[in-house]
C-alpha cells in the first residue's frame, strides 16, 4: 500500500463523508484508515488530528442508527 500517497486522499474523503463506501460497503475506508499503522500515524500528526475530526461524529450517528434499527426491528408487521 501507497501510505504516504493514499492515506491524505483517504482522510478528505472520510473528512466529506467518514461512512463513505470504498469497493466493498459504506464505512470500508474507513476501517481501512483506521488500520494504517501506528508508525504512519506518528509521523502524520496533521493528518492524525483531520481523521479524529472527521470521526468524531460518528458517535452520535452510530447511536441514531442503533435507535432508529432497533425502534424498525420491534414494529409488529
Amino acid at each position: 500500500m501507497r501510505t504516504p500517497v493514499l492515506v491524505p486522499l483517504a482522510v478528505e474523503v472520510l473528512e466529506r463523508d467518514p461512512l463513505t463506501a470504498g469497493d466493498y460497503h459504506a464505512g470500508d475506508l474507513l476501517l481501512a484508515v483506521l488500520r494504517v499503522s501506528r508508525d504512519f500515524w506518528k509521523e502524520h500528526p496533521e493528518l492524525r488530528w483531520r481523521l479524529d475530526d472527521a470521526i468524531s461524529v460518528l458517535p452520535a450517528i452510530l447511536g441514531e442508527l442503533k435507535e432508529s434499527i432497533e425502534k424498525f426491528e420491534s414494529q409488529s408487521y
